[in-house]
């Protein structure tokens, strides 16, 4: 069977002893391509000196919002760069998204009337900003958009609360801003297969079905197997599975119960049969079924064939 690995970040500083053997080891274990996005503006040019060997890997464009910086004067500056790369991509088939971008909101906290305080690690008024930088970028590519949306109740690695029970309730809902903002570019964008909601965590079906409806696949990786996400299980049983791509966010999001002999503490593209076989277990399905269908959407989202 073969399968893709929608979200890696294989340039990450915890791969450095053996990613040569690593990135093998995964192609060997049936993983046909994996999509290594962008977390910080460097890494838009340093993933390249270590991933570029590897034909199966391609890359998204983008910053994450956690790491889009406070300097406001250098905005100018990193867009331009984006924007070149987009451009000296034209003919190439390495760059196949824009991401990762989105909103985190799991930082952010409140000021005694209520209101976002912005003291969290990206101030919201920077994210909301970038975000749609990178949406622009979508419209004038026509790339699908790989979108990192996280509330700021629950932490999807371990499923413990950072918040009050009494506070949590009050927070800005990350999923209805992004659909929010989402919906001013709807338009503009390919009028189908617009994206992936990288790590689906959600807890309200209503807001998966809206991506659905919007164009919008569902990110469904190590998260499936957390004994604390019951909500997650629910939605994944009702989603159909042509609207699913798998993905593993390593060095991440380790599932449970997976033997750590070959990776220690980190999350490897190897996961993904593993995640495959939890996900058909939740749906119900046979384990060929999930490897063919996540595959031939993750080959047409990020248009690999």
């Amino acid at each position: 069977m073969k399968f893709i690995d929608s979200h890696t970040h294989l340039d990450h500083k915890r791969f450095d002893d053996n990613r040569n053997a690593i990135i093998e080891m995964s192609h060997e274990a049936g993983i046909e391509y994996m999509i290594n996005p962008a977390i910080d503006f460097s890494s838009n040019y340093t993933m390249r000196e270590c991933l570029d060997p590897y034909e199966f890997i391609r890359y998204g464009v983008g910053i994450h919002p956690n790491y889009l910086g406070t300097d406001w004067m250098t905005d100018e500056e990193r867009m331009s760069g984006l924007t070149e790369l987009l451009i000296k991509n034209k003919s190439s088939k390495r760059i196949v998204a824009i991401g990762e971008t989105g909103l985190d909101y799991y930082r952010l906290t409140r000021d005694k009337n209520g209101e976002p305080d912005e003291n969290g690690l990206t101030k919201l008024r920077r994210q909301h900003y970038w975000f749609r930088k990178h949406l622009y970028l979508a419209c004038r590519t026509k790339l699908p958009l790989i979108l990192h949306i996280r509330n700021a109740d629950i932490q999807i690695a371990g499923g413990k609360c950072r918040l009050t029970e009494e506070t949590k309730t009050e927070y800005v809902d990350a999923h209805k801003e992004a659909i929010r903002i989402l919906k001013e570019f709807d338009k503009k964008l390919p009028s189908r297969k617009k994206g992936v909601i990288h790590c689906f965590s959600s807890k309200d079906i209503e807001d998966a079905f809206t991506y659905i409806d919007m164009g919008y696949m569902l990110g469904i990786g190590g998260a499936i197997t957390y004994e604390g996400l019951p909500e997650l299980k629910e939605i994944v049983k009702q989603v159909p599975l042509q609207n699913i791509v798998l993905e593993t966010d390593c060095p991440y999001v380790f599932p449970t119960g997976m033997n750590r002999d070959i990776a220690g503490k980190r999350n490897t593209p190897v996961s993904i049969p593993y995640i495959a076989q939890k996900l058909a277990e939740v749906k119900g399905i046979r384990l060929e079924d999930v490897a063919q269908i996540t595959r031939e959407n993750a080959l047409q989202l990020f248009r690999l064939d």
